[in-house]
């Protein structure tokens, strides 16, 4: 199955999947809801919080194939 992006709806997520996939990190999201906050620990770590500011990762925490070594915006 494939799902697509709502890019027109969320166009600075979809600027940032882009550029992540331009720079080498897999376009498929296999959705893996169980590792999700294993792979958003290890995606996020060492990245410093900003108040009031979202960071964008790819592959997200939600997919199997994120984790470390996600992009992060």
């Amino acid at each position: 199955m494939k799902l697509k992006f709502p890019f027109d709806k969320y166009p600075e997520t979809a600027r940032d999947i882009n550029n992540a996939i331009k720079k080498g990190a897999s376009a498929v999201c296999t959705i893996d809801k169980e590792g999700a906050d294993k792979n958003g620990e290890e995606s996020l770590k060492n990245i410093q919080v900003k108040r009031e500011f979202d960071r964008d990762e790819f592959p997200m925490a939600m997919c199997e194939e994120g984790g470390a070594g996600a992009d992060i915006e």
